[in-house]
């Protein structure tokens, strides 16, 4: 290790003395960054992460970034598009490199265009995360999401564009399996240091590792749902998992070593790996994750490896002109080793429609140990999905991926369980599956709850339940707490909301919940009857302060009095009320004049197209009072009185004419 130490040490210095890199922060690079993941592609992220700033690559790939530099990023682009186009010809032309991609040709008229895409997007994050020199402004108002500009956006739709759009068949994903891995990888360590890369996977025996700093790039980590990275920088051992967008250090080498067949290995979400001999309780639930394995990235020597051996037949097995071309290739992907290949292959022959040989790799996948494959093959026995129906079999096939802890898994056994009335174990396994955020385990839970299936009765405890499921639209939970809005449990009355179990409903109903479009008519029918009774009241009130503005027989003139009505009916919306508290505030009766609440209330009556409020706006702007000279405004004032006129307010007609008199003598 001393003697790589030294030849860091002194490569570098040479690199700095040889490219003037002062504008770029010293011209090193550093060890504390790591690229940041926003949109689900922490794969491509971790493969970055081990070029850009592990030791094997990052000086190379620094001197050639720097050999694009200018004084103007136009400049630099320009550069960087020149050598794009050089290295397309030369390796279009080398079979050594160009088998990697085969059969898919990245080089047709109608693909390369992604490649330079990609690897345009690549230099500009570079630049951008390493030299700290951005190429353009970032954008404040936009989100990280909406930005359709953002390099590692760019960078996941090209790909997908290039690999993925294949027999007319888009995808939504930016990738992630193990072969995009292995081509995105490929694509950038051809095109920017001219060679290939050999992947070796690792499921255990993690002690057997021997990492070589002089051959090897780094290590991908895959834990549920996730990619991190382990690699060596100036010399030391680092761990990027991209919770913190910070590299941390990680004494990694010295840990594999240490460990043994029997040990599970995790990740510590911020800082390294550990090891322990039992397996962790749902892995989002605590700091540690279980790793699923771990990937040796090394450059090409001679020969393929075994796992590079068994992607490109998956390649192949994506890339095949007919689809039913996979048939003939099935004698040759059955003895693929690899199970999560396995697993990819049995996807591939389902989506082309082979159902015996989608189960035959995934039973080969199963019997390895890959979750995701032992939760596909109990699916298939529990729906009787190309095999005879048997629950029993399912859920041999459901206990051991849920023994790994897959969400899926844990959930469908709780089903059965649920099923058969044990619901102490349904309890358990929708628990385990609700900690990882299994939406129907968790709406599930909140049934037992509300119910008293297994546990104490809590409505309570249900509600809340129901609210976590309903926040990740669980169609089930929003049509619950609809139902529990309007007439409860597990809601006081002073809480319970008609508007409220509206809303839950609506959300329900729009999904096609057969129940929820039911009751959403009827308490839409019961809010506007309310709704009516409502305006009815407010009528009525409206009604008294006419009485008291006006007096009768019965009742004495009473402005005071008629104003209070009048503001308990104009608070709740009543146009024609607002209208004359308006005039009320006008002419001063029942109090003092007030021209400011006057326009108020008048704004309020208009802005619901009462005639008389319109009327009395359009007067105060022609000529007050109220107005202040210097704020009368005759085009305000025409657009109120023309209003009120076509509505057929016969004075505002008058107005109108008289205004737009006033309007021509000005102008005259």
């Amino acid at each position: 290790m001393d003697y790589y130490n030294k030849y860091v040490k002194y490569k570098t210095k040479y690199l700095n003395l040889k490219y003037d890199n002062s504008q770029y922060g010293g011209g090193s690079v550093p060890c504390d960054k790591g690229y940041k993941n926003a949109l689900g592609t922490c794969w491509a992220v971790s493969l970055l992460t081990i070029l850009c700033f592990g030791d094997f690559t990052k000086d190379e790939l620094y001197a050639k970034m720097v050999s694009f530099n200018n004084e103007t990023v136009g400049k630099i682009i320009e550069n960087a598009g020149n050598f794009i186009d050089k290295r397309i010809l030369e390796i279009k032309s080398n079979t050594q490199f160009t088998d990697v991609f085969a059969p898919n040709d990245i080089f047709s008229d109608n693909k390369i265009g992604y490649v330079k895409t990609i690897l345009h997007k690549f230099i500009e994050r570079y630049y951008n995360k390493v030299m700290n020199k951005p190429f353009g402004k970032r954008p404040e108002t936009i989100s990280i999401k909406e930005n359709q500009e953002r390099c590692e956006k760019m960078i996941g739709e090209n790909f997908k564009q290039l690999f993925y759009n294949r027999h007319g068949k888009p995808s939504d994903s930016l990738g992630g399996a193990l072969d995009d891995s292995y081509l995105f990888c490929n694509l950038l360590s051809i095109f920017f240091l001219d060679y290939k890369v050999s992947f070796k996977k690792y499921y255990d025996h993690f002690n057997l590792i021997n990492f070589n700093p002089q051959n090897d790039l780094g290590i991908g980590i895959s834990i549920p749902r996730h990619e991190c990275s382990l690699f060596i920088c100036d010399g030391h051992p680092k761990f990027y998992n991209d919770n913190n967008h910070k590299i941390d250090d990680c004494k990694w080498i010295e840990l594999l070593k240490k460990s043994s067949s029997t040990d599970y290995l995790y990740v510590e979400t911020d800082h390294c790996l550990q090891f322990g001999t039992t397996r962790s309780k749902g892995p989002d639930t605590l700091t540690l994750l279980n790793v699923d394995y771990l990937t040796v990235i090394s450059k090409y020597n001679i020969k393929d490896t075994n796992l590079d051996i068994d992607i490109k037949k998956i390649l192949q097995l994506k890339y095949v002109k007919e689809i039913t071309d996979r048939q003939l290739q099935f004698e040759d992907v059955v003895k693929i080793k690899d199970r999560e290949l396995q697993a990819i292959a049995g996807g591939l022959y389902d989506d082309a429609g082979f159902s015996d040989m989608a189960i035959v790799m995934y039973t080969l996948s199963a019997e390895q140990g890959d979750r995701g494959a032992q939760n596909l093959l109990g699916n298939r026995f529990y729906n009787g999905n190309g095999v005879i129906k048997n629950v029993t079999t399912a859920m041999k096939w459901y206990k051991l991926a849920a023994q790994q802890y897959y969400t899926n898994a844990l959930y469908m056994l709780g089903e059965i369980y649920y099923n058969k009335k044990d619901y102490v174990n349904a309890f358990d396994n929708y628990q385990l599956a609700a900690t990882q955020y299994n939406n129907d385990a968790i709406y599930q839970l909140g049934n037992m709850y509300l119910n008293g299936n297994g546990v104490d009765k809590d409505a309570t405890q249900a509600k809340e339940l129901f609210e976590l499921a309903a926040d990740e639209d669980n169609t089930k939970a929003q049509y619950m707490l609809g139902c529990m809005y309007y007439e409860g449990p597990g809601i006081d009355m002073k809480d319970r909301n008609l508007d409220k179990a509206i809303n839950f409903l609506e959300l329900a109903a729009k999904k096609g919940h057969k129940d929820a479009q039911e009751k959403l008519k009827d308490l839409v029918d019961l809010r506007d009857h309310k709704l009516i009774e409502e305006k009815s009241k407010i009528k009525d009130i409206y009604m008294l302060g006419e009485y008291n503005y006006f007096g009768d027989t019965l009742i004495t003139q009473n402005y005071e009095r008629a104003k209070e009505y009048y503001n308990i009916a104009a608070q709740a919306g009543y146009a024609n009320a607002q209208y004359k508290l308006g005039k009320m505030f006008y002419d001063g009766y029942g109090g003092d004049k007030n021209y400011k609440e006057a326009i108020k209330w008048f704004t309020l009556a208009a802005d619901q197209d009462n005639i008389n409020a319109l009327y009395m706006l359009g007067c105060m702007y022609f000529e007050g009072p109220g107005i202040p000279l210097e704020k009368r405004d005759y085009n305000i004032a025409r657009k109120y009185l023309k209003s009120a006129a076509e509505k057929g307010h016969r004075d505002a007609r008058l107005k109108l004419k008289e205004l737009e008199e006033v309007v021509s003598y000005v102008t005259f």
